[in-house]
C-alpha cells in the first residue's frame, strides 16, 4: 500500500517506506544555502513498538523520525525538554557548520534538510545491530526516498551503515578523501550523480571539528 506524505509543499508517495523521513519545510524549495542535504541515520531504538505491539502500524510509530526531530527543535525553541539523543544532533550541526551556532541557526538548518532512518523496523535495544534482512529491506526503501527527494548530497551517520550501503553506490577515483582516508561514493539517479560521504557517528568521540573542512569540500562537489 502506498503512503501519502504531505510536506506542506507537495504530496510525496513512497510505497516501501515505513518510517517517514523528516523533510524540513525549506528543503524542497531551496535547501540549506542552496543545497539539498540528506542526512541518513541507521535505525530507531524503540523497545515498546516492535510487533506485535498494537501501535506498531499506527501513524505515531510511522512518524517516529519526524517526532524525534520535532522534539529536538521544540527543545531548541524553549518549548520542550532535553533528551539524551539531542546532544548528538546538536553536535553534528555544529561540526557540520564548523562552529558552535545559536539555536535559531540550528533550527534553520534542520528546517532545510532531510533526515531519514535507513532500517525500516525499530530496534529492541540501544546499539543493536540490524540483521542483513533488515538492511536489505532498507535498501529498497532508501532508493525510493532518494528517487523522490532528489538530494544534492548524502551524509551517512556511522561506519556500520556506510559499509552496508547498496550496490547502486559507486566509488569515484578522485582526490577527495575523508578523515578516514575514504573516497566519496556516488549514487546515480536519473542522470544525476549524488555524492555520498560516510562519517563517524556524531555520538562518537571520534567525530570532531577536524571533520568540518571535509563537509565544505563535499558541498563543493555538488556545483
Amino acid at each position: 500500500m502506498c503512503r501519502l506524505y504531505k510536506t506542506g509543499i507537495k504530496e510525496i508517495i513512497m510505497s516501501k517506506v515505513f518510517f517517514k523521513p523528516w523533510i524540513g519545510k525549506n528543503y524542497l524549495t531551496h535547501g540549506y544555502n542552496g543545497k539539498k542535504i540528506f542526512l541518513l541515520g541507521e535505525s530507531h531504538y524503540c523497545g515498546d513498538c516492535l510487533a506485535p505491539c498494537p501501535d506498531y502500524f499506527s501513524e505515531k510509530c510511522k512518524n517516529k523520525t519526524i517526532q524525534v526531530v520535532e522534539d529536538f527543535l521544540n527543545y531548541k525553541n524553549n518549548n520542550g525538554v532535553h533528551k539524551p539523543y539531542m546532544t548528538t544532533y546538536t553536535r553534528f550541526t555544529n561540526i557540520f557548520i564548523g562552529k558552535k551556532i545559536r539555536n535559531n541557526e540550528l533550527i534553520n538548518f534542520w528546517n532545510s534538510v532531510v533526515f531519514y532512518s535507513y532500517i525500516q523496523i525499530a530496534m529492541d535495544k540501544p546499539r543493536q545491530e540490524p540483521s542483513m534482512e533488515d538492511f536489505e529491506t532498507g535498501d529498497e526503501a532508501f532508493v525510493e526516498v532518494i528517487q523522490e527527494l532528489q538530494p544534492d548530497v548524502i551524509i551517512v551517520w556511522g561506519n556500520r551503515l556506510w559499509e552496508k550501503m547498496p550496490d547502486s553506490f559507486h566509488e569515484i577515483n578522485e582526490d577527495f578523501l575523508d578523515r578516514q582516508g575514504r573516497l566519496l561514493y556516488y549514487y546515480f539517479n536519473n542522470g544525476k550523480e549524488i555524492p555520498a560521504m560516510g562519517i563517524y557517528h556524531p555520538s562518537s568521540s571520534y567525530f570532531t571539528y577536524e571533520d568540518s573542512p571535509f563537509f565544505k569540500v563535499l558541498l563543493e562537489k555538488t556545483l
